[in-house]
């Protein structure tokens, strides 16, 4: 998956979160209503027809999909923590790599982002450690 200078992405079902995305997809011979949208480019299927025009996601689908790929991101940034802790490279090394790996170093406020989060992560897991057992939440 990737995007074009133009704003299209690019949807490829070669990776799990492309075949999921695809997997969303539901067919139309008449335009369906919607609010806002995205262009993607997905692949020629053996779905296509020539009685079926228009590709659209529900508004189910949209929230499933926008849940899964959030998913995967915290997932996938909290390994990359594990691992660069293990390995003994400081927080700013590991955020900085984390941002060049996903190619998100053209945002500017991404690093901040992914700082706080992390902190926030960090804090709450020490809070729960530290709380004791009989306490309790208010």
């Amino acid at each position: 998956m990737g995007a074009n200078m133009v704003g299209t992405i690019n949807i490829l079902r070669t990776n799990p979160i492309g075949k999921y995305i695809c997997s969303r997809i539901n067919f139309s011979n008449i335009p369906v209503k919607q609010s806002s949208g995205t262009f993607l480019d997905i692949p020629y299927t053996s779905c296509h027809s020539k009685d079926i025009y228009y590709l659209y996601f529900t508004i189910e689908d949209q929230i499933r999909i926008n849940d899964l790929i959030y998913s995967l991101f915290v997932i996938h940034f909290r390994e990359i923590m594990m691992e660069g802790r293990e390995m003994g490279l400081s927080l700013h090394n590991i955020v900085t790599g984390f941002i060049i790996d996903l190619k998100l170093h053209d945002d500017s406020f991404v690093y901040d982002r992914l700082m706080k989060q992390n902190y926030r992560n960090r804090r709450s897991r020490r809070l729960t450690l530290v709380k004791p057992p009989y306490v309790a939440d208010n």
